[in-house]
């Protein structure tokens, strides 16, 4: 199977989500993705979603038949709202948009089983079934993601049954917001339970997850679970994951972390995940990852924003390893950057890399006396190591608890299979700067799929 469809989330948040979230042009902005793409894969949709679905039925179809007329999209009619009720469009409803001349090409059934839960779910079997029907007589494609793992699982039957007849119309889905999964684990097992057509719905909610949220601080940037923290590096790997095991579809949300809040503009990450997405490239360096992967869980002093993050990127100005004439330029006191120092083949094998990135980070002593730099160097060090050390193997849990697998769930850097500082750090210190640097080890993960197999229990 081949990826040939990419489908991005717009979402309009008036008053009812924190923050406003506004698109003034839904054309613009899908003439930025188009570009994104250029031209690599066939099918390119949008995801409307007005207020989390909210504001009541007229309101959103006013939305959709006012904003994407002449846009292909992926029209939502079944989903958790996070209430008491789901949202639940009728095939009356559905026929009013297409009858207002929206190009409907996919419908999506979002997270429902794993809302109703499998002991309720089976009531929704007629409803499931009456939308299968529908769609197929109006030649419409389905996109049915889940998250949880247990409910695929488990559930595999009960879908079997209602999807029999329509397998060459539905496409189902792992959603990466799953608590029970990392990404690739779940585009594994969907790929493991041969479903004729299947892919992914890619989401920063991933980062959100992945920090027990309790959904207060995600619109806030001092907030650690802020969803604009995930790195991008992490989007690029999970939707190449999917993509190099054979998904079919990409779907990815959400709308603000590739576009402004409110002015419409695309983001660095939608530039940065289509160079990555539309080439045979895996992932990025090592390096990039780690550096990345520091900025989105900095969380002690000197603030992050305070620290020149350097990554090598020509628009900054500054190389990876600056000189100390270059750093004593730079306008901020702190310097974090990351690049590799080399790579090792275990006894020759192509399927097995080790990685060796230096962190290195550098302290002005202008203004302040070499001591405190040097204090200043040594928090930084230790905010480094407690960030790696979180993603070792040996680092504890993010989620306690027996997890899908039979084990807690442990943090991973996507594409890495471990981390961990392999020696005692070096540092020097003068009248300009004090400066430390750590060398991480990363084992990579292999690139060819047949190598890396998972084995889900029954």
């Amino acid at each position: 199977m081949v990826l040939d469809t990419l489908v991005y989330h717009i979402g309009e948040h008036t008053e009812a989500y924190p923050p406003v979230v506004h698109v003034p042009n839904v054309g613009a902005v899908y003439q930025q993705i188009l570009a994104a793409n250029g031209g690599k894969y066939p099918n390119v949709l949008l995801l409307p979603v007005y207020n989390g679905h909210l504001s009541g039925w007229s309101e959103e179809k006013a939305w959709i038949i006012n904003n994407f007329a002449g846009i292909p999209i992926m029209l939502e009619v079944f989903a958790s709202t996070g209430g008491e009720a789901a949202y639940q469009l009728t095939t009356e409803q559905i026929q009013e948009i297409l009858d207002a001349g929206i190009d409907v090409k996919y419908v999506r059934i979002f997270e429902v089983m794993s809302y109703f839960t499998l002991p309720e779910f089976p009531s929704q079997e007629e409803y499931m079934i009456e939308l299968l029907t529908f769609c197929k007589n109006n030649g419409i494609k389905v996109f049915w993601s889940e998250w949880s793992a247990w409910c695929l699982s488990d559930g595999i039957e009960l879908i079997r049954g209602i999807i029999e007849g329509f397998e060459d119309i539905v496409t189902m889905g792992f959603g990466t917001n799953s608590e029970d999964l990392e990404p690739k684990e779940g585009f594994e097992l969907l790929k493991r339970l041969g479903f004729e057509h299947w892919g992914g719905s890619v989401q920063a909610w991933y980062w959100d997850t992945r920090h027990n949220s309790t959904w207060s601080g995600y619109e806030y940037p001092s907030g650690l679970d802020y969803l604009l923290n995930m790195p991008v590096a992490w989007m690029v790997t999970h939707a190449n994951e999917c993509r190099d095991l054979g998904g079919q579809l990409i779907q990815f949300e959400p709308y603000w972390y590739f576009f402004g809040y409110t002015d419409g503009k695309a983001r660095d990450s939608l530039k940065t995940l289509h160079y990555y997405l539309n080439s045979a490239m895996a992932s990025m360096e090592s390096s990039t990852i780690i550096l990345q992967t520091l900025m989105g869980e900095w969380v002690n002093d000197p603030a992050k924003a305070d620290i020149e993050w350097l990554e090598g990127r020509a628009e900054t100005g500054w190389d990876m390893q600056p000189s100390a004439f270059d750093f004593m330029k730079m306008t901020k006191k702190y310097t974090v950057t990351c690049y590799n120092v080399g790579s090792l083949n275990p006894s020759q094998r192509l399927y097995l890399k080790v990685d060796v990135v230096a962190v290195e980070v550098l302290v002005k002593v202008l203004g302040t006396t070499l001591e405190k730099a040097a204090l200043a160097r040594e928090a930084m060090r230790v905010e480094v190591e407690r960030i790696m050390h979180m993603y070792s193997v040996i680092g504890p849990p993010w989620r306690i608890g027996t997890g899908f697998l039979g084990a807690p769930r442990h943090r991973r850097i996507p594409g890495l299979k471990d981390v961990v500082i392999s020696q005692t750090p070096s540092q020097t210190e003068n009248a300009s700067f004090a400066r430390v640097t750590v060398q991480v080890k990363c084992r990579v993960f292999p690139k060819k799929t047949w190598v890396d197999v998972i084995v889900i229990k029954e």
